[in-house]
């Protein structure tokens, strides 16, 4: 269990984050980053960028002033009603927010309370001052604004922006107009947001500076359901707590159909499948550890038609906590401006004239760096932080066993080496071990320590990994970083895929355990939004590789059961359609057709090579549906080996880079069911 002190006192020795102005002792709600909290930090806010900014073709990353005139911020209502409830203690002064009171007091949260309500508790509940035990003063409202006057003589009144959106909505009509008219349109920013909070406590989780990333959607109701089909969860399960349940440890597994068929719109569905595939895949959050909770009509604001919070569970703070919310904005916003500016807000889209609705994805980026360290922290034996590769500050650090015979200039040109391609340190101070246990701490993702002939039969390299602590010899190539040649391959199968893809929206890989499917799968991968399907009997190689996948990379893996009527069926169609491929050729797109059939409107990739798929294959492929990059970059002969230290290279386990070939109709196990039956003709192989 990771202890709130535990955590903070790790993370100011590393070097993630600790108090502002620490050396006058403290500032309040205030918070600086050191050097690995910067690098942690700023790998979430790239992953984020890339998960939600790539939903569409017509999302873009905005910038905007943090100082906002009073007219723009009273139009939009925090002037008058972003209000916290201050309670004071009669004896000593010290203030408190009423609602923190009480949910220190019940261990339940209680939001949306007026201040009488407030009062009448805390009296039913007799709470006094936890400073001095004095008696508690009458409750009241306060704005949490930090007011600002502008000019020599203040003469224009200013607040710094208690949230990004307001830039986003007095920036829509001109982006609407240079993104040349079209909806859904997206604007998101990642930046500072203030609010003078009554009393910051509990680290990041309560600041009064703090960082935010959200994306507001612009839509049209009546058709956003059309931009964004949920036909594409592949029946996977969302984690909700429901409004009355939410103060419960625990979660329900609903399926995304079932949420629609409650009253949830479609289009709201699909962005929490989307958020919960960001928390689950790409920042590796382990399942039971999150959930969406429902916030009811008195809890959430009240322009927000539908309001689910994003919680993370961090044993530091005591269960779980929010670090985002998913929020239906309707037209409040938009139309709070035009009243206030007398601008008009309304455009045309199509047939339609309208004040566009929003659908605001927001997210704590000081909340979700402390979920993450809290998290990634485990004290056992050693005390380790276990960030995600993709997350750790540091990939690589190189430690020279000893300073002399030629150790240290030998781990300086491998640390030259691997800085040009990976965030790497370099330490040579201090025992070996001393060593190991301070990039443990750090979070670095693996360890190289060049050795000498004395500590081994050959000069060499010892390669260690965070997770394991176990150290191997790896090649001096691959000390030495990759040959250009498969970076340029690397290269050569990203511009395929993008050829392939050619701009039509969220591609899907059909997915098997084999070497190049995997390939595939990591080169695409930066793509956030890749979806894997994969087709199979239960059991058989792929489908089992498939479940594996799901846990251990950074993208979701679907399943399409195969059984021996279906895959008749779909044989004997292209047998009709290609009569002249050979039955194993024809065997072979079975498990395409499959998927085909399942995601009928995407983009379907697939990574075929060897003799055994023909130029005519690939046609056939292709007149199917079905994308083939890497059979158009391997036509030139590309040798199995430099497929595989392309897969290594990219970050492939070295278990999986050994995978045996095999033909998608066998890692399909499809192969019995197309054996002729009695008095059948035997299919020509």
């Amino acid at each position: 269990m990771a202890a709130y002190d535990d955590v903070m006192s790790l993370s100011v020795r590393r070097g993630f984050l600790w108090p502002a102005a620490d050396l006058y002792g403290g500032f309040g709600g205030f918070y600086d980053y050191g050097h690995n909290g910067v690098l942690l930090r700023r790998r979430w806010e790239d992953l984020w960028t890339e998960a939600f900014l790539g939903l569409s073709d017509n999302y873009y990353l905005i910038d905007t002033t943090t100082i906002l005139p009073e007219a723009a911020l009273k139009a939009s209502g925090h002037v008058d009603h972003f209000t916290d409830i201050l309670v004071t203690c009669t004896r000593c002064g010290e203030s408190y927010r009423g609602d923190h009171l009480l949910e220190a007091a019940i261990h339940v949260e209680q939001e949306g309370l007026t201040p009488a309500e407030i009062d009448a508790r805390i009296r039913d509940l007799k709470i006094r001052c936890p400073n001095c035990k004095g008696e508690l003063g009458p409750s009241r409202e306060v704005n949490m604004m930090f007011p600002l006057g502008i000019g020599p003589t203040a003469k224009d009144r200013a607040y710094l922006r208690p949230e990004t959106a307001q830039g986003v909505f007095l920036n829509f009509k001109r982006e609407f107009e240079a993104l040349r008219r079209t909806l859904p349109m997206g604007l998101a920013i990642v930046g500072r947001a203030y609010r003078n909070e009554i009393s910051p406590r509990q680290g990041t989780y309560r600041m009064r500076e703090f960082l935010q990333a959200e994306l507001q959607i612009f839509f049209d109701p009546t058709t956003f359901a059309e931009a964004v089909p949920l036909d594409a969860s592949d029946g996977e399960r969302i984690r909700i707590a429901w409004a009355a349940e939410k103060n419960e440890p625990t979660a329900h597994e609903v399926p995304a159909e079932t949420l629609v068929e409650r009253g949830l719109p479609s289009w709201y569905v699909y962005h929490l499948l989307a958020v919960q595939r960001f928390y689950l895949a790409a920042l590796r959050i382990p399942r039971d550890a999150f959930r969406f909770a429902e916030l009811d009509e008195k809890e959430r604001a009240f322009y927000n038609k539908i309001h689910f919070d994003i919680q993370v569970r961090q044993e530091s703070l005591g269960g779980f906590r929010e670090v985002g919310g998913v929020h239906y904005r309707t037209d409040h916003d938009l139309k709070g401006h035009e009243a206030g500016s007398h601008a008009k807000q309304t455009v045309t889209f199509g047939a339609s004239k309208l004040v566009p609705h929003v659908l605001e994805l927001s997210f704590g980026v000081d909340r979700n760096v402390w979920a993450l360290l809290d998290l990634a922290f485990a004290k056992g034996d050693r005390l380790v932080l276990r960030l995600p590769p993709r997350l750790a500050p540091v990939t690589v650090a190189v430690f020279p066993l000893v300073n002399k015979d030629g150790l240290p200039e030998r781990a300086e040109v491998l640390f030259a080496n691997l800085r040009r391609r990976f965030t790497a340190f370099y330490d040579d101070s201090g025992s070996i071990g001393r060593r190991y246990a301070r990039m443990d701490r750090a979070s670095r993702s693996g360890s190289a320590t060049p050795r000498s002939k004395s500590a081994c039969p050959s000069p060499s390299s010892r390669k260690r990994l965070r997770s394991s602590s176990r150290a191997r010899r790896p090649s001096s190539r691959e000390s030495m970083g990759p040959p250009r040649r498969i970076e340029a391959f690397v290269r050569e199968v990203e511009a395929a895929i993008d050829v392939a893809v050619d701009g039509r929206g969220r591609p899907v890989l059909a997915f098997s355990g084999g070497l190049t499917s995997l390939l595939l799968a990591m080169v695409a991968r930066k793509r956030s939004d890749l979806r894997c399907l994969v087709a199979g009997v239960e059991g058989s190689a792929d489908i089992t590789a498939a479940k594996r996948a799901r846990d251990s990379f950074e993208y979701q893996v679907g399943v399409v059961p195969l059984d021996e009527p279906q895959v008749r069926t779909i044989a004997t169609e292209l047998a009709t359609d290609f009569p002249g491929l050979t039955g194993a050729q024809r065997s072979d797109l079975v498990p395409l057709r499959a998927v085909l059939l399942r995601a009928p409107e995407a983009c379907v990739l697939a990574g075929f090579q060897g003799e055994r798929h023909s130029v005519e294959m690939g046609r056939a492929a292709e007149h199917i549906g079905v994308r083939l990059p890497l059979l158009r970059v391997m036509g030139g002969g590309v040798s199995r080996e430099t497929v595989r230290s392309a897969a290594l290279y990219l970050g492939l386990p070295a278990a999986w880079a050994r995978v045996g070939h095999r033909s998608p109709s066998d890692g399909a196990g499809i192969v019995p069911f197309l054996r002729p039956r009695d008095g059948e003709r035997r299919i020509r192989r």
